[in-house]
């Protein structure tokens, strides 16, 4: 049946391989395909793997990597077995499918999974050449779960002090500072707790596979990904959204859902991001400006081209815009952070971890989305061009830059009576507002009231729409995603216990329901409270 419906998904652009023994099948559908094409692909891979989708239990294998709306999956594997060569055959069948995978690189320079020794091996048989991270997050999990085993006897009040030691272990930021505290881990130093030879043994073996997981020995590269969630919101994202929690007949139902519902799903997400329906970066953004606020352009100081030095409350930071970096605990591995927000802002400056707001963005997920025939980049320009800003790209060569424009045109203006005639009119509006303010007499509220819309205009579109409509446009209050309001006579028809304003009505559990008593699914917050962690999917 599998060799007969290759020639049907072939005609759809779906590339399908398989082997008989050891049982592997691997998927590409179009926007897979096209997604081995972009940068972030030949940077860092997610790979987790999930079963329970059919009655055979076939293990579905997930290969996401990051881009400007999320994760998108480069490919899906099935195989019978969670075994070493099942994953080698797997990958091996990758590689045929594709000439250049990865951006052509062939192999990505980082894999980021679970610590399964099977997945490790087998990324390690077929790309020798990538470094091999784990999931900081079930890293942490396996300790917390060791220490919760009955079989290990270690007394309850004595579990969250051994991981939070643990913990200083994993989040230390150079190698010194993990060194030091894996000996006072073992000795015990600043904790008043009895020896476990045990626990040593097992603090002993994570040890020797340090370079995995402990925080001093990775770097920007990494891009601010610690953990493996993109990989677990691929997997949630099949159950809930393709299989609907119900698991599918056989392997060939599978692998319908992956070639159809799977890739339907994911077109959508990134159009709906390529047209501006997407608010999170944009939020992002605007969350960081509210905590720059504090920084002037006086506390930057340009050490060099792309390095610069910024002053936040009694620390100084430094910057490198080519490798998208700062010093701080935020920006230190890769993450777009604050203080390269004050960069942007008062020297228009942006690095490749800048939040994906800019038309070059949208303009490369569509083309994820719909190929050839997404429209062109100028298609997702801005109406009005407000700022120009460069973004510096690190390539293979750290010397060389490509710099995008956030804005490629900028018009001119060079009729000096167009000039004149707008300040006339600029010094006419004066003159009507103070002669009117004598004759009326403007009142305090009034007076207010209009010095607020004046503060709210924050771009060329607010102000040109203030200047038509008389400031009628512009609210007194400005929210990020407002609503859109519907017609009374709409809101009038709703049947009783459904909500009276613009809001959509909220899915899932009514609001007024009793709180769950289970636990939450936090290890940060299980540690606190000394309680075993749950599990998602």
């Amino acid at each position: 049946k599998l060799k007969e419906k290759i020639n049907v998904y072939e005609d759809s652009g779906i590339t399908v391989r398989f082997s008989e023994e050891p049982f592997s099948v691997i998927i590409l559908t179009p926007i897979m395909k096209r997604a081995h094409n972009l940068k972030s692909s030949g940077e860092i891979v997610f790979v987790d793997s999930t079963s329970s989708c059919d009655p055979d239990n076939h293990s579905i294998t997930f290969m996401p990597c990051p881009c400007s709306a999320g994760a998108v999956p480069l490919a899906v594997i099935i195989t019978k077995v969670q075994t070493e060569n099942s994953y080698v055959k797997g990958f091996q069948l990758l590689n045929e499918a594709l000439e250049n995978p990865f951006n052509n690189k062939g192999h990505p320079e980082i894999f980021m999974t679970d610590d399964s020794d099977a997945e490790i091996n087998a990324q390690q048989n077929v790309w020798p050449a990538s470094r091999k991270l784990l999931c900081i997050f079930h890293v942490a999990q396996a300790v917390w779960r060791w220490l919760w085993d009955s079989s290990h006897q270690i007394p309850k009040e004595h579990r969250n002090k051994l991981m939070l030691i643990f913990q200083q272990i994993m989040y230390a930021q150079t190698v010194e500072e993990a060194e030091n505290a894996y000996k006072k881990a073992c000795g015990y130093i600043g904790v008043y707790l009895p020896t476990y030879d045990n626990w040593n043994k097992y603090l002993n073996n994570c040890w020797k596979k340090k370079q995995l997981w402990c925080l001093a020995f990775r770097n920007e590269k990494v891009r601010g990904h610690h953990t493996n969630k993109f990989s677990e919101v691929c997997v949630l994202i099949f159950k809930d959204e393709v299989l609907c929690r119900v698991k599918a007949y056989n392997v060939l139902t599978i692998l319908d859902f992956v070639a159809m519902q799977l890739e339907n799903h994911y077109e959508k997400k990134f159009r709906d991001f390529a047209n501006n329906r997407c608010a999170n970066p944009r939020l992002f953004r605007l969350s960081l400006k509210k905590k720059a606020a504090s920084i002037s352009k006086e506390d930057i100081t340009l050490l060099s081209d792309g390095m610069f030095s910024v002053k936040s409350d009694a620390n100084v930071y430094i910057i490198n815009m080519k490798s998208a970096c700062c010093t701080c605990p935020a920006g230190l591995y890769g993450r777009f952070c604050k203080h390269q927000y004050c960069v942007y802002e008062h020297y228009e400056r942006v690095a490749s971890n800048f939040p994906p707001v800019l038309p070059q963005d949208k303009h490369e997920v569509a083309v994820l989305a719909l190929g050839e025939k997404a429209p062109p980049k100028d298609f997702f320009e801005p109406l009005l061009l407000e700022i120009t800003a460069t973004r510096e790209v690190e390539e293979a060569h750290p010397t060389v830059t490509e710099e995008l424009s956030l804005s490629s045109y900028v018009p001119e203006d060079n009729n000096s009576s167009y000039e004149e005639k707008r300040q006339n009119l600029l010094k006419e509006i004066f003159s009507v507002m103070s002669h009117n303010d004598q004759k009326h007499k403007s009142s305090l509220s009034g007076l207010n009231k209009f010095l607020k819309k004046l503060q709210n205009v924050k771009s060329s579109g607010s102000w040109e729409s203030f200047l038509h409509t008389a400031g009628n446009s512009v609210g007194i209050r400005r929210r990020s995603g407002a609503a859109i309001r519907v017609q009374p006579t709409s809101i009038a028809r709703r049947s009783p216990f459904i909500t009276r304003g613009s809001k959509r009505f909220p899915g899932g559990r009514p609001a007024g329901a009793p709180l769950s008593k289970k636990r939450k699914h936090s290890l940060g917050a299980n540690i606190k409270f000394n309680q075993p962690n749950t599990k998602r999917h």
